[in-house]
């Protein structure tokens, strides 16, 4: 890593062995110093910038990847930084260098699913062990090629290291310190975690990320009773949420709630459930090319009757004796373990009872009946298009 000319040349001040040692310190605090700022400022403005654009969004879970995503990738690249700087062989450099940046890429392809998956579990433990963000084909593409960028990008992090440190160590003080040019020199990695945090957030974040930006924005421009124009400019038409308007507020959560990632993020649907108002699901498709990729909002419609009408078919049924199956429906799909609970509970329904929507986490909906007897049961809902219902319990009190 250091070389014997700048050894030989500072002979006359100090004892050659005295110089190897002071080098081999400052490079193995340089070295780990660099992988903390490339690991660091990497998070940050991956997952700090998506962040902002999720809060902005009113989006469900915003946290998740940065409270994941940063520390990970910060003690990889410091560690990583800290072994290249204990080597002097290239060879070695490039490996690290590219181990680390593959790494780094695979975890940033999977963390809006599994990362996401863990954050509802901890939301809601009723979900716990489900997938609630599915990973399919596409994500597994894009994972790929982000991957391939990755150990390219951490190739030359590991290259541009070893001329770092060398340029530290030029600049060290005479007693063998870093001083304040050598610190200022490690942030020459700055450009390339730019470079490496912009692919990913092209093939990546933004994918999940876009359709819940733009229903937000629509949200808002309907708000804000914005102009025809300027629906228009942005790509929304001005009606879509027209019928809604008088029972929207300010306060609303978006919840992504299904998407297709086997062949391509071509539709998306993301609900808005707006406080004590309206539950909004909304369509997107994917429009622009590779590099250009964007999100359109097709139509947005209130979904929370069609959950209270399918609970109510499902407690009329129980509750008359007639068959819970629900063939024909192509809306609704109800797995064999609740139509048994259904029809065992049936003795406990009345025919006065009251719906509610206590709760919602991405695209699981959960649907409460209180009957005037005292006795209440939950359902749980999930899926878009069929949507399916896999669980009917009893609620405690």
């Amino acid at each position: 890593m250091f070389d014997n000319v700048s050894i030989e040349k500072a002979m006359g001040k100090a004892n050659a062995e005295e110089i190897r040692q002071k080098s081999r310190v400052l490079f193995a605090r340089a070295g780990t110093a660099y992988g903390f700022i490339f690991g660091l400022s990497f998070g940050l403005l991956l997952w700090g910038y998506d962040t902002v654009m999720m809060l902005n969004s009113h989006a469900e879970f915003a946290w998740a990847k940065f409270l994941i995503g940063v520390p990970a990738t910060t003690i990889i690249f410091t560690l990583a930084g800290r072994l290249i700087a204990a080597s002097d062989s290239a060879a070695v450099h490039v490996t690290l260098g590219g181990i680390a940046g593959g790494l780094v890429a695979f975890i940033a392809g999977h963390l809006p699913y599994e990362g996401s998956n863990l954050a509802a579990w901890l939301a809601d433990d009723r979900l716990w062990g489900l997938v609630v963000f599915p990973y399919g084909r596409s994500s597994a593409a894009w994972t790929t090629l982000v991957a391939i960028l990755g150990v390219g990008m951490g190739t030359l992090a590991g290259l541009l290291e070893s001329l770092v440190l060398e340029r530290a160590w030029d600049n060290a003080t005479k007693e063998g310190k870093m001083s304040t040019q050598s610190w200022l020199t490690l942030f020459l990695c700055i450009p390339l975690v730019i470079f490496y945090v912009g692919s990913i957030e092209e093939f990546i974040n933004q994918r999940l990320r876009l359709p819940q930006q733009k229903v937000s924005e629509l949200v808002e421009l309907t708000l804000a009773q914005a102009d025809d124009a300027t629906f228009e400019r942005q790509g929304f038409s001005p009606t879509t949420l027209t019928p809604y308007y008088a029972d929207m507020s300010e306060h609303y959560t978006v919840h992504l709630a299904s998407y297709n990632n086997e062949g391509g993020f071509t539709s998306t649907y993301t609900d808005v459930a707006f406080e004590n108002g309206p539950l909004l699901r909304c369509a997107t498709t994917e429009i622009g090319g590779f590099f250009t990729y964007d999100q359109k909002v097709i139509f947005c419609e209130e979904i929370l009757p069609r959950y209270a009408g399918w609970m109510n078919t499902m407690i009329g049924a129980a509750l008359y004796g007639e068959n819970i199956v629900l063939e024909g429906s192509r809306n609704l799909q109800a797995d064999d373990t609740v139509i048994r609970w259904m029809e065992s509970q049936s003795e406990r329904f009345s025919e006065s009872y009251e719906l509610s929507r206590p709760s919602q986490r991405a695209g699981w909906v959960f649907i409460s009946a209180h009957f005037d007897n005292g006795f209440e049961m939950m359902c749980r809902f999930f899926g878009t298009s069929p949507v399916r219902v896999d669980q009917c319990i009893e609620v405690e009190r």
